[in-house]
């Protein structure tokens, strides 16, 4: 679903912190050239890159520009490529994911400890894991056992998150559909009438709660943002006062 979803890691003197954000469905309607940049520019994301940056830049030498991975983004260092799942209730193929993820989270984390960046990526931790898992039937003991793995693998880059709660989540699935239009809603979603979205509030009101206990569990610094009236720029400013305030914080 289309919670957002902010986790920055601060490790070195430098100010390496690395963002999980996703994405906060402003894009307009229709396809473009450069889908990535493009999201970033005019998803709200665009601002809060730029005041990464700049508040990288603080108290020392230059660091390079943010790094944003879109949950798009081709060669993507957390999906699984090699392998299509029918359901988590045949206990192979929950085996085979919980093993691949943890994989996948130890080696993008061990290959960007060293790194002087800031890197944004967008939705992976939740939605387009743990999310995906809970609602292919994963049982509840091994979600828990793949969330703990991917948090003890993120530590090592010192974690912060943003997390956005929607209130209502039937009605932001029409919002979502309104802005994006039928071929989003149709053809991507599956939702064609009233009936439709009303299932998909109640299926995914049910996965934000699951999704919800482990961001709150999860002990690292945190925000957890209630959507309910669509107030972009307000939630913007709170997050990047708290992003700026971590970026400049001594010895990080």
């Amino acid at each position: 679903m289309h919670n957002q979803i902010f986790t920055m890691f601060g490790g070195s003197a430098c100010g390496k912190i690395l963002v999980f954000l996703v994405e906060r469905m402003e894009a307009r309607r229709g396809p473009r050239a450069n889908e990535t940049n493009y999201r970033r520019r005019h998803s709200g994301l665009g601002q809060i890159y730029d005041r990464l940056h700049a508040a990288n830049q603080v108290g020392g030498a230059p660091h390079p520009e943010p790094l944003f991975i879109h949950e798009l983004e081709d060669h993507h260092p957390l999906r699984i490529y090699d392998r299509q799942f029918t359901s988590f209730k045949i206990e192979e193929e929950a085996d085979w994911f919980a093993a691949k993820v943890k994989q996948l989270f130890h080696d993008f984390a061990a290959d960007r400890v060293d790194r002087d960046e800031i890197a944004i990526v967008d939705s992976y931790v939740f939605q387009d894991t743990l999310a995906f898992a809970f609602n292919m039937g994963m049982d509840r003991q091994r979600l828990l056992s793949v969330a703990e793995s991917i948090q003890s693998s993120l530590q090592v880059l010192n974690p912060i998150l943003i997390y956005y709660v929607q209130k209502n989540v039937e009605q932001h699935w029409r919002w979502i559909c309104e802005i994006r239009g039928p071929a989003f809603a149709h053809d991507r979603c599956g939702l064609y009438t009233d009936e439709d979205f009303i299932r998909a509030g109640e299926f995914w009101t049910s996965t934000q709660e699951n999704m919800l206990t482990i961001v709150e569990q999860w002990e690292i610094p945190k925000v957890i943002i209630p959507n309910k009236d669509y107030l972009w720029e307000e939630y913007r400013e709170r997050i990047i006062e708290f992003v700026e305030g971590f970026v400049k914080r001594p010895g990080k």
